[in-house]
């Protein structure tokens, strides 16, 4: 499996990325979601980094990336079922979760999930380097 770093350590924890193919094409997004995770010492792992297998469906490698990952950010704000169904896997399993949304769609996110802590982003360059402080300082202070 490829990460999002050239080696990684067995040793390290890795952080499994839950986004709707509209924030997959969000580099910037995507780019201060990496550099908050590697910062706080995390492996990156997305869904289209994992290898194709005739053995397994997308849905049993996602579900199998989840177990293995010590926390997922999940980008909540565009209500897609994909990353609700991953955020509720990972909920059952005890993960770590770090919510991200973008701000105009706080108000269309369901009220149980509203009420966990919840980065906000705008399409402001300026607040993606935010974004990936404060995915930084989260998961240092939940770690």
């Amino acid at each position: 499996m490829r990460t999002t770093q050239d080696t990684t350590s067995q040793e390290q924890p890795s952080c499994f990325l839950a986004v709707s193919s509209n924030s997959r094409n969000q580099p910037r997004l995507l780019d201060a979601i990496c550099q908050g995770t590697k910062k706080a010492g995390y492996h990156l792992v997305t869904l289209d980094q994992m290898p194709a297998s005739a053995a397994s469906t997308i849905r049993e490698a996602v579900i199998r990336e989840i177990a293995r990952a010590d926390c997922i950010v999940a980008d909540v704000g565009n209500g897609n079922p994909d990353v609700f169904f991953e955020l509720g896997l990972a909920r059952a399993m005890g993960k770590r979760l770090l919510l991200i949304s973008q701000e105009r769609y706080l108000g269309k996110i369901p009220s149980d999930i509203r009420k966990s802590r919840i980065i906000t982003y705008t399409d402001n360059s300026v607040e993606f380097s935010d974004v990936s402080r404060k995915i930084w300082l989260v998961s240092r202070i939940c770690g």
